[in-house]
């Protein structure tokens, strides 16, 4: 059982309230994971065998429990109109925010999911008792980490390696960051999906931004802005997530410093 989260920066516990479930049946439930995935399939007139041309996730991740007021530190157990007005404008946004169970025992404390919470009264004729709350994700999974990996490539043509993790099977864009120790052009080929992100004419000691995710690249140095639009090559530096391998070798040219951050899917139900 959970008794708090995190929230839009700011925990349940923080109002005096925690996790719970009202007026519930005992018992062993099933925890929604969002990623149930359809698959769409064409069967040859001389079989009876179905072959996928094609698969999505048709809904995302969901739960659904109720809050109360903490009684270990309020001896009145309900709720006034004021105190549910502050956490619905808190929990029902127009907006997706960090959700994130806390739970200092399991090893699944670490995942967290973007969304919004629907929110419904709970009463005893006209005492609020709690609030129900509906938690819609903005993907069929949620997300751990970020892992943050740092490397040194003193040499040309170094190497370097990362060993994804993540439990969803595809190509992961990172957040890179590129510091120069030379001018030189620069070359990061993924040996395995044998994709190269280029940029020429780097600066010593530029620090190039390469978000992979939004597609976006940037330069803290004034005199390459100019030209970095056509001195990139608009590949993006790629992670591939495969069922039997996901460690990935890169071959980078130049003498650099190479960070890389991103955030591992984790296909698992916390509540």
């Amino acid at each position: 059982m959970y008794f708090d989260f995190e929230y839009a920066d700011k925990r349940l516990s923080d109002f005096g309230f925690i996790m719970c479930h009202i007026n519930t049946d005992a018992g062993i439930n099933d925890v929604e994971l969002g990623c149930d995935i359809t698959f769409n399939t064409v069967k040859n007139s001389n079989s009876s065998i179905q072959s996928i041309t094609s698969t999505t996730y048709d809904n995302v991740y969901t739960t659904e429990f109720e809050i109360m007021k903490n009684p270990c530190k309020d001896g009145d157990i309900y709720m006034s109109s004021s105190e549910a007005r502050h956490l619905i404008k808190w929990l029902n946004r127009r907006e997706y925010a960090k959700f994130k169970v806390i739970n200092d025992i399991s090893d699944e404390s670490d995942v967290y999911y973007y969304g919004s919470f629907n929110v419904k009264q709970v009463q005893i004729g006209d005492k609020i008792l709690g609030l129900n709350l509906t938690f819609t994700a903005n993907a069929p999974y949620g997300f751990s980490g970020p892992n943050h990996l740092k490397f040194m490539l003193l040499k040309y043509n170094n190497t370097f390696e990362i060993d994804a993790e993540s439990d969803e099977v595809g190509i992961i864009y990172p957040t890179v960051s590129i510091k120069m120790f030379y001018d030189n052009d620069i070359t990061i080929t993924n040996t395995v999906t044998q994709t190269s992100v280029v940029v020429k004419g780097c600066k010593a000691n530029e620090i190039i931004m390469i978000d992979g995710e939004n597609k976006i690249i940037s330069t803290d140095n004034d005199m390459h802005k100019s030209t970095l639009q056509n001195d990139f090559n608009y590949e993006y530096l790629d992670i591939l997530i495969d069922y039997d391998n996901s460690v990935n070798t890169y071959t980078v040219s130049a003498q650099c410093e190479v960070s890389i951050s991103y955030s591992p899917i984790r296909k698992v139900g916390v509540i």
